[in-house]
């Protein structure tokens, strides 16, 4: 699992939270394994919970662990 920093005020990066849907913050999205920006789920806006987050987390490791 990998979690990735975007800076909104570098454009490049404010466009690919844009691809994914994401254009405002704080968000969390979940990109599937070999997935693309287009491809992102789970979309949260606004600050999460430990357990909140943790549910989030746990419910990626399901879906896509091995």
């Amino acid at each position: 699992m990998n979690f990735v920093i975007l800076d909104y005020d570098i454009r490049e990066q404010r466009e690919l939270a844009a691809e994914m849907a994401a254009a405002r913050h704080p968000a969390f999205v979940v990109v599937p394994p070999n997935g693309g920006p287009s491809d992102a789920t789970d979309l949260h806006f606004g600050p999460f919970t430990r357990d909140g987050l943790r549910e989030l987390l746990d419910g990626v490791v399901a879906r896509y662990g091995e």
